[in-house]
């Protein structure tokens, strides 16, 4: 049966290609489907990235080395002020400016006004403390006696000595600090001043250009749109291609391990037809070999025989070994087994899965042709949904709830211009005076070491009482120096401490902690002209709130509850804009038509080769015959022990005949022998393959036959399926492109366009810019010059009491 059918097939073999080829290409979708299907992913979509609040940035203030110092000052500003936030202070002080008593201001600023009355009697005291002593230095009683015969002379002297120094040195350390913080106010006020402005100017403009991007991401809703378009021009190509994408992951290792096994098969083919060639070539020219050999064997024993043959017994036993050892005639002939594999070759399986590799390619074209109609509903759909969105983007109308938040801001901003041009113009005057005062205070910290450098000097050497009482003269001049400036030092310490320091108990303090929106937020705080809310037409939403939900993120539409005006969520439903589309993709079909196929080709081209009887050759034989020498004896080496014995022969017959025997051994080596030998090692290289592919043989092709007759068997419901299934994979691809355009929609709106994130950071910059780029630098500025101020106190004290020591002795005496 299967003899005729070969026959008829053969006969008809351009007539079956066509139903080869379909049986491939169907087996392999039905393949594909029969694992769990993963439908290809859409490429990510590049949208336009809006960022209206760009312009607004993050202030951040690093103080650096003055970071300690700006600490140290904080510490001492929680000291003098622990008072809680004053709300009920505030509150009378807004609403009704009669109703609030002193009592109550001079309790809550009781620090202060500690600090005040410490200013002023150092104010008063210490120029007077000056006078006094101008007056004593006058009359001689300035310092007072000393006793030199005293012990502990020196030790006061020492200890004084060191003490003025150390407090120099404070000093000196509180003037860089001073002229460091003078500096740095400066430099930080008019740029702070500029960058406040700049921020609200950014802001409005942030509020302003909202409906203007609300239009821009209308507009991007060309770019889904378009993808999808360009994917339905060549659908047909896309599904192909999905289609390909699932054999990949799926079936294509089966088919490419049926075509390699095809392939191995028809290998095999030319690897027995060379084994069977090289046994044949092997079993000719052993009968040649046999009979060579048969020949000099004798010759060399008659030889041996001869009793003038010297020495020549020694190679009697290589002399019999001149035998055959492999024989190749007992293997059996292949021309059966090879006959049946060259009918099984003739059905070129190999041939019939590249070719329905091939025909994959036609599918595209079927889908292209099928799809136009729906295609074409697609289209009209896409065309409406993109009006939709462009009406939703007009119904926003947030600049209805923003404007009012401009015009607020736009007042803020005229405010800070004009305070902030005031504010820099009392800086320079500020700057100037405390210029002028560091120079002061660094000239008495001049003087007085400079005196206590000499005055050093002049002990250690009792040389010249000149240079001790010029110590004692610079000591007097920085103690003059200070009596002189000390009122103008406090009076300046005082005047900048107690704003600035107001400034950060009272303001910066409870605006980081949000203490301040609580009492703007609190009812009847505020004046009715200061009404906050009022001003921004904010309506049961609290400031405290609007801050926390702005800094977290929030959009306007959050923040200003505007659900009940606009419902953002539902505008931003991708199946509000997409049924439509949903509905005619899934209207888009394709008909195969009757699928049918011929297996029967191919499965009595794989029963031939399981039955050819390649894997029932017996190999073994073979094996062990490649292991045995062709010749017992190595001819070569037998023929130098030939030469080398004819060497030592007397007789000079038997010493040529030893030597044409050499040669004849050599002539038998380099033609019958080689030849053998090259026939050999092709035998071993078919052999090998052969031996190796017989082991897996059967089971190979066994799979390979259940596996095509499951296919024949599942495969005309599975057709059908796998062209839904991309059906599917289709819509779920197109409808990934909408939904990134929406999600990048509410991204946009909710983050960027519509977020009130610029509230709070505006809010928060203002505070860093006042709080700490200009009120922290203002502050640390009053109290190094406060420091240096205080100083000055132990610094004139030690001055007077070690100049007495800077004097000659009969001098010191005497007074």
């Amino acid at each position: 049966m299967q003899a005729l059918y070969l026959r008829k097939t053969r006969g008809g073999w351009q007539t079956l290609w066509n139903l080869r080829h379909l049986f491939i290409i169907l087996s392999l979708i039905f393949n594909a489907q029969a694992q769990p299907q993963e439908c290809a992913v859409g490429t990510l979509l590049s949208f336009s990235d809006l960022d209206p609040s760009s312009n607004i940035t993050v202030q951040i203030v690093d103080p650096g080395n003055m970071g300690p110092l700006y600490n140290m000052v904080q510490l001492y500003l929680d000291a003098v002020q622990p008072n809680p936030f004053p709300e009920d202070l505030l509150r009378k002080a807004l609403n009704n400016t009669s109703s609030v008593s002193s009592a109550e201001v001079v309790k809550y600023e009781a620090g202060y006004v500690f600090c005040a009355i410490i200013a002023v009697l150092y104010l008063l005291l210490m120029p007077l403390a000056g006078l006094i002593f101008c007056i004593c230095r006058c009359r001689g009683k300035c310092g007072g006696r000393i006793d030199p015969s005293h012990k502990s002379m020196t030790c006061k002297r020492n200890t004084l000595i060191s003490l003025l120094g150390l407090t120099s040195l404070i000093i000196l350390a509180g003037v860089v600090c001073t002229f460091t913080t003078n500096q740095k106010v400066t430099e930080e006020m008019e740029p702070g001043v500029q960058t406040m402005s700049l921020m609200m100017q950014n802001f409005r403009a942030f509020l302003a250009s909202i409906p203007n991007y609300l239009e821009i991401i209308a507009n991007e809703f060309s770019i889904p749109k378009d993808k999808v378009m360009a994917d339905l021009e060549d659908i047909g190509h896309v599904i192909g291609l999905s289609v390909y994408s699932n054999l990949n992951q799926t079936i294509l290792p089966l088919l490419v391990n049926a075509e390699k096994t095809a392939q191995e098969l028809e290998n095999s083919v030319d690897q027995l037809k060379n084994l069977n060639e090289s046994i044949w070539a092997l079993q000719q020219r052993q009968e040649v070999l046999n009979s060579a050999l048969a020949d000099r064997r004798q010759k060399i024993i008659d030889l041996i025989g001869n009793s003038n043959c010297m020495f020549c017994d020694a190679i009697r036993a290589e002399a019999e070994n001149l035998v055959l050892g492999s024989n190749y005639s007992k293997f059996p002939s292949l021309e059966t087994v090879l006959n049946n594999l060259e009918d099984a070759r003739g059905i070129n399986l190999t041939g019939i899965f590249q070719k329905g590799i091939m025909y994959f390619d036609d599918i595209p074209a079927l889908v292209e042709t099928q799809s136009a109609a729906p295609i074409a509903n697609i289209k009209n759909a896409l065309n409406k949904t993109e009006g939709q969105v462009h009406a939703m983007a007009k119904n926003f109308q947030i600049e209805k709830y923003t404007s009012p938040l401009n015009e607020a801001l736009k007042q803020v901003e005229d405010k800070i211009t004009y305070y902030g041009n005031e504010v820099k113009n009392y800086d320079r005057y500020r700057w100037i005076v405390g210029i002028v005062l560091c120079c002061i205070l660094l000239l008495i910290i001049l003087f007085t070491l400079l005196g206590l450098i000499l005055g050093v000097w002049w002990l250690s050497t009792q040389e010249d009482t000149r240079t001790g009482e010029i110590a004692g003269i610079l000591l007097m001049i920085g103690t003059g120096l200070s009596f002189i400036f000390s009122w103008l030092l406090i009076l300046l310490v005082f005047v900048t401490f107690l704003p600035g320091g107001n400034i950060r108990t009272l303001l910066c303090k409870h605006w980081a902690n949000q203490n301040i929106y609580k009492f703007i937020d609190g009812p009847g705080n505020l004046p009715p002209n200061m009404d906050v809310s009022k001003m921004l037409g904010l309506q049961n939403v609290s400031i405290t709130s609007i801050y926390q939900e702005c800094k977290q993120g929030a959009s306007f539409f959050d923040v200003l509850k505007l659900d009940n005006v606009f419902n953002l969520e539902e505008s931003l439903n991708i199946s509000k804009y997409t049924a439509d589309l949903q509905k005619n993709i899934d209207n888009l079909k394709v008909d195969l038509g009757d699928l049918s196929f011929l297996t029967e080709l191919i499965l009595y081209g794989l029963e031939s080769y399981r039955d050819s009887g390649l894997d029932m050759t017996p190999y073994a034989i073979l094996q062990a015959q490649l292991q045995i020498p062709l010749v017992k004896t190595n001819l070569v080496n037998f023929a130098e022990e030939l030469e080398t014995l004819s060497a030592k022969q007397a007789d000079a017959t038997i010493q040529k005949q030893l030597m044409d025997e050499a040669k004849a051994l050599r002539e038998l080596q380099a033609s019958v022998v080689q030849e053998q030998e090259a026939d050999v090692v092709k035998l071993k290289d078919s052999l090998q393959f052969l031996v190796a592919f017989s082991s897996t043989f059967q089971p190979r092709v066994t799979q390979t036959i259940l596996d095509i007759k499951h296919i024949e068997e599942e495969l005309p419901s599975e057709a059908l399926r796998i062209l839904k299934n991309e059906t599917s994979c289709f819509l779920s691809k197109e409808m990934g492109y909408f939904s990134q355009y929406v999600n990048w929609v509410k991204v946009m709106i909710m983050q960027h366009v519509a977020s009130c994130w610029p509230v709070s950071i505006t809010v928060d910059n203002v505070r860093v810019i006042l709080c700490d780029r200009i009120t922290d630098p203002w502050n640390a500025f009053w109290f190094c010059l406060g420091w240096c101020t205080i100083f000055l106190i132990p610094s004139t004290i030690f001055s007077i009491k070690t100049v007495k020591y800077f004097q000659p002795l009969e001098k010191r005496l005497s007074r």
